[in-house]
């Protein structure tokens, strides 16, 4: 059984990574949302392509095609915001609301599809019409992002069972 200055130990410890990767999931966010943009405004024709061909009226198209990825990017965005900043107030011991916890899973579990995706594409020889060095990073940075997330994850989870201990011994 653990002592209780061995629990706040770690207790400390966990809420020292929820800030650390509070504070990385934050920066991913504004990461993603910036490679979206920069995809979305860099490469108009490629994204909205199938819509030009087939739609008739393009233009509209396009615009609601655009409204779409921007409402998606900014959902998303707000996802990570909302968990990397629940994640640092928790680190500093201000948060116990733990619905933000379900939130970080929920990422992880986007990133860690992600990589699956593109693994199979990779070794099923789809053709994706990306440079297999660009697939590469991108399951490089979505591991990442998967495991971070996972960990982030863990950590509060660790710090409410470490909480409940401290309590019990308490008693």
């Amino acid at each position: 059984m653990d002592t209780e200055d061995e629990l706040r130990r770690k207790i400390r410890k966990h809420r020292n990574t929820l800030y650390i990767i509070g504070t990385g999931t934050i920066v991913l966010g504004i990461w993603n949302t910036v490679k979206m943009i920069i995809f979305t405004v860099g490469l108009p024709q490629e994204l909205f392509q199938e819509i030009i061909i087939y739609d008739e009226l393009s233009d509209t198209g396009v615009l609601i095609s655009a409204i779409i990825v921007i409402a998606f990017t900014a959902a998303l965005m707000g996802l990570y915001l909302f968990a990397g900043d629940r994640a640092r107030a928790e680190g500093l011991g201000k948060n116990k609301n733990g619905f933000y916890v379900g939130v970080i899973f929920l990422l992880s579990f986007f990133h860690a599809s992600s990589v699956a995706v593109y693994v199979f594409m990779m070794f099923m020889g789809y053709e994706t019409g990306e440079p297999i060095l660009r697939l590469i990073v991108s399951i490089a940075v979505d591991l990442t992002a998967a495991v971070m997330l996972a960990e982030m994850g863990c950590s509060a989870v660790m710090i409410r069972v470490y909480e409940r201990r401290t309590l019990a011994g308490n008693e």
